[in-house]
């Protein structure tokens, strides 16, 4: 991979090692195929048979009830498939059938940090520690989903309105290796798309499902990297594993297999080269032939670089085309072969570390009022940085976020609650913007904070200074009867061309706009004025441009012409004028 490239671009480099790979995906077709997937063991070798039948219980299934686990067991052979129709896989009964091309269930891969792989790899007690953190780690997230997820229902006066199901199932089962045959210790969670609400089975609101992938993260994350068991039995060889799951004792001898985030890097990297050649022309005017004025603009604007949207959108086409399909080759679990694997390229990993244990970390159980009272500061204060409102469940993976930077070990329901504890403190830190009690929704961004207040109120009188009416509107008789303007588009045209420092002009879809914008384009140009339309975004430029006639650009170029810059935060900040 080209180095200048993975400099810019980190994202899939070691240096994040620790986030949770994958994404939620939607399955959309019948079960039996993603049931012999799951249990992996339909294509692979002997090595991987043995060892499921030795430390799998292959896949299971998992029912709750009112946000608790009311059943865990082995799943029937076809009962997967079963619940990819829509029926009961203990009684056979039918819940509730799926259409063609509906989603039928969510798969959620779990993953956590490459380190763990070489340690695993290496010792057998950091495997059966990390297994024992992984299966937490899934419950935690079973558990996070049965008190969250939500379904939209309607009301008889046609509403629409959020509850909480009574009943979730999940389907989870546990993978050794990765698509490219290294070894990759990961659990799959699928959530199955019937839930039950009273004696009704119903979908789950996707929207809000995929919204939660953050805390899904955070939840899962914390309870991996924070277990106590797999902290003590990596201290116990003189390793220490830090909450974003890093391993700095074993150098990059995770590098040895990584050979799918390699491939995935090098496609990466042809696609970004790809999108530059593409957009590399950048923007130009449109000129009318006749007069010789800009009417339009065409071209990809001057971003030089892709956005994050769009390195999102090629990440993921990177990930897609060096997708392989599992088979023998790449199912083989040989710890043998692993740690030669290892050793061959230079890794003696007992030999790296000098045997003396680690220090442990501090308990999550000993965190007193005051440090959660700082953790909560500082939670808020992250927000603000990146935000000016947030919801419920923003400043929850804000909080979990607090207790990986704290180091924290412990057991599952001790980290939930310290991290519980952060969040509810920092709730009272911030500031209600609605009382309205569909505002106190965990998705809504309802909350903010006393400095973010003061700024918008600093703000508003400002604005309020600037658009008092210096001058008396002009009149504009011949360009009303020209145009037709009905009246509040005449004293729109009329308040904006008489040049006061700010005119605010609001109107529906319809209102007629952009026909005023026309009239105030004609005026600038009879009168020697220009008339400039900026846009929150370039599409929306484009079609201002071509509508309007006159010069357009986005709101960010007109900031960066007057120095303003945009930080990776998204905050900006004075830089030099253009």
């Amino acid at each position: 991979m080209p180095t200048a490239w993975a400099s810019r671009y980190p994202t899939w480099r070691r240096g994040r090692i620790g986030v949770m790979r994958g994404h939620i995906v939607k399955v959309t077709t019948g079960g039996r195929s993603l049931e012999e997937y799951l249990k992996g063991c339909n294509q692979a070798g002997q090595g991987l048979e043995a060892y499921l039948g030795e430390h799998s219980d292959g896949l299971r299934f998992h029912r709750y009830a009112d946000g608790t686990k009311c059943s865990s067991k082995r799943l029937r052979d076809g009962g997967l498939e079963m619940l990819l129709d829509g029926r009961d896989p203990d009684s056979g009964e039918l819940l509730k059938s799926f259409r063609a091309g509906n989603v039928r269930a969510y798969e959620i891969p779990l993953n956590d940090s490459k380190d763990l792989d070489v340690a695993s790899v290496v010792y057998g007690d950091v495997r059966e520690a990390r297994m024992k953190a992984q299966a937490r780690g899934e419950e935690a997230v079973r558990r996070f989903l049965a008190e969250r997820l939500t379904v939209r229902l309607r009301c008889g006066d046609g509403r629409r309105r959020w509850v909480r199901p009574d009943e979730v199932m999940f389907v989870s089962a546990t993978h050794f290796t990765s698509r490219a045959g290294d070894p990759e210790l990961h659990r799959h969670l699928e959530l199955i798309n019937r839930v039950r609400v009273g004696d009704e089975w119903y979908s789950i609101d996707s929207s809000r499902l995929f919204g939660m992938y953050e805390n899904i993260r955070s939840v899962y994350e914390t309870t991996v990297y924070g277990d106590a068991g797999l902290c003590d039995a990596m201290a116990a060889h003189g390793m220490t594993l830090d909450m974003q799951g890093r391993v700095p004792e074993l150098g990059n001898a995770s590098d040895v297999f990584s050979k799918r985030r390699d491939a995935i890097n090098a496609r990466m990297a042809e696609l970004v080269d790809e999108w530059r050649a593409a957009h590399a022309d950048g923007m130009r005017r449109v000129r009318d032939p006749g007069t010789g004025d800009v009417v339009g603009m065409v071209g990809y604007g001057t971003v030089a670089e892709p956005d994050e949207r769009t390195l999102m959108r090629l990440r993921l086409q990177a990930w897609a085309d060096t997708r392989q399909a599992k088979g023998r080759w790449n199912t083989r679990v040989d710890y043998g072969a692993w740690n030669e694997e290892l050793r061959a390229a230079g890794y003696d990993i007992p030999a790296m570390l000098d045997g003396a244990a680690a220090d442990p970390r501090p308990r999550a159980v000993g965190f007193g009022a005051d440090a959660v009272r700082r953790c909560a500061v500082a939670a808020v204060a992250a927000l603000r940085e990146t935000n000016s409102a947030w919801s419920l469940e923003q400043l929850e993976v804000a909080a979990y976020d607090q207790v990986r930077l704290t180091g924290a070990t412990g057991t599952r329901d001790e980290l939930k609650a310290l991290a519980e504890g952060i969040r509810d403190r920092a709730r009272e830190l911030c500031v209600m913007l609605s009382e309205d009690p569909r505002a106190r929704a965990g998705w809504v961004k309802s909350l903010t904070c006393r400095a973010v207040v003061e700024c918008e109120d600093e703000l508003k009188g400002r604005l309020a200074a600037r658009g008092v009416e210096e001058t008396a509107n002009p009149r504009l008789d011949d360009l009303a009867e020209r145009y037709t303007l009905d009246a509040g588009q005449r004293e729109a045209v009329e308040t904006i061309c008489k040049g006061d420092p700010l005119a605010v002009v609001e109107g529906a879809a319809g209102a007629g706009k952009t026909h005023m914008l026309n009239a105030v384009n004609d005026y600038c140009r009879e009168n020697g004025k220009r008339l400039v339309i900026a846009t929150p975004t370039q599409k929306a430029a484009l079609v201002a441009g071509e509508e309007v006639g006159t010069g357009t650009g986005t709101l960010m170029r007109l900031l960066e012409a007057y120095g303003w810059r945009k930080r990776v935060s998204n905050c900006l900040c004075m830089g030099s004028s253009d």
